[in-house]
């Protein structure tokens, strides 16, 4: 690993297109499949925050499978997105959106649905009893929607950053600083990651500062896409980081 730290990726005129408003836009598309994509995209990121909503709402595992499925199956096949991008928060919109839908639900409703519906996200026993170990007991439904909403973000900003690593040749070396960026509980030291990457720790403390940088960056990106303000940023980005740390 050279000691010197690679050019940061150009931030003029980044434009981030995967942003959470710009895909709810693109679900009323009438391109049907760049719908479908941006509404898949939304599930496969936000599934867990409506779960975690779900069962501490008191919904056993199934039930709460079946109405998250079925508001993200309702999405795909109506397109059933209303919002306009000035209205409000997009965590906010689809946790009412959400909420709307599972109060016109009931247990008859599913069970009827329940292994007739195509699986529009994958939300298997190991995955579900992950998000719920995460729940404090003391979460109210919203804090615990909150904590994993903040856990989608996070998880989407670093898969940004490991794609924008990889596409400058650099993935080995993410890959082994990864658990470095304070994300982990139990991280690789310094030591351990300087001698799989045959370079100093000075060297990889700079390139860790950096990808702390383009991380936050990332993050930024992806809360700025869900607001209907950009001067809201700074107090979204103080509630990502207390849920997180809730």
């Amino acid at each position: 690993m050279d000691e010197q730290p690679a050019t940061e990726p150009r931030q003029e005129g980044e434009r981030f297109l995967t942003t959470r408003w710009s895909q709810v836009l693109a679900v009323r598309s009438a391109d049907r499949e760049l719908a479908s994509a941006a509404l898949r995209h939304l599930c496969e990121t936000y599934w867990p925050a409506l779960y975690a909503y779900a069962r501490r709402k008191g919904a056993a595992h199934a039930d709460a499978e079946d109405l998250v499925q079925g508001f993200f199956a309702r999405l795909i096949e109506k397109r059933d997105l209303h919002a306009e991008r000035g209205a409000e928060r997009f965590r906010s919109y689809l946790l009412g959106a959400f909420r709307n839908f599972a109060a016109n639900q009931d247990a008859s409703q599913r069970s009827v649905r329940r292994g007739g519906r195509e699986r529009v996200v994958s939300i298997d026993e190991l995955t579900a009893s992950r998000v719920v170990e995460g729940l404090a007991a003391h979460d109210s439904p919203e804090q615990a929607y909150e904590r994993q909403f903040a856990l989608g973000v996070l998880d989407s900003a670093l898969r940004r950053l490991r794609d924008e690593q990889c596409a400058g040749g650099r993935q080995i070396q993410f890959d082994t600083l990864r658990p470095l960026l304070g994300l982990d509980e139990h991280a690789t030291s310094y030591a351990e990651a300087a001698e799989r990457l045959a370079t100093t720790q000075a060297a990889l403390r700079v390139a860790v500062h950096r990808l702390k940088r383009r991380l936050a960056h990332h993050i930024r990106a992806e809360l700025a896409g869900a607001l209907a303000r950009p001067e809201d940023l700074e107090a979204e980005l103080l509630q990502l980081l207390a849920a997180l740390r809730r």
